[in-house]
């Protein structure tokens, strides 16, 4: 397989106020994140395919996230993932740039 682009810019469903409905997301242009083989080693950089916002994003919506209930950043909406692998961090194993993933 060839070398795989990788775009500097991605698009992103961004949550930054809680409550009310889907229309609290919005599409926003976002930098393409980057492997920190220092703070994430394990992580992947996947170039998606099809996203879904799933009960985990509405549950975010609604002002739930994580033990303290609080939002203290914006959020990137979609868990649910399909594409191919564009980057592996140092410590991930068992994929490599190239594989198709869910």
């Amino acid at each position: 397989m060839g070398s795989i682009n990788i775009p500097k810019e991605q698009k992103a469903w961004v949550l930054y106020n809680l409550g009310g409905s889907i229309q609290d997301y919005t599409e926003e242009t976002i930098p393409t994140p980057e492997i920190d083989n220092t703070e994430r080693p394990y992580d992947l950089l996947v170039q998606n395919y099809a996203i879904s916002l799933n009960p985990t994003d509405a549950k975010a919506r609604s002002g739930w996230y994580g033990p303290s209930g609080k939002q203290d950043k914006a959020k990137i909406g979609g868990r649910d993932a399909s594409g191919v692998v564009v980057a592996v961090g140092d410590k991930a194993q068992g994929f490599k740039a190239g594989d198709e993933v869910l």
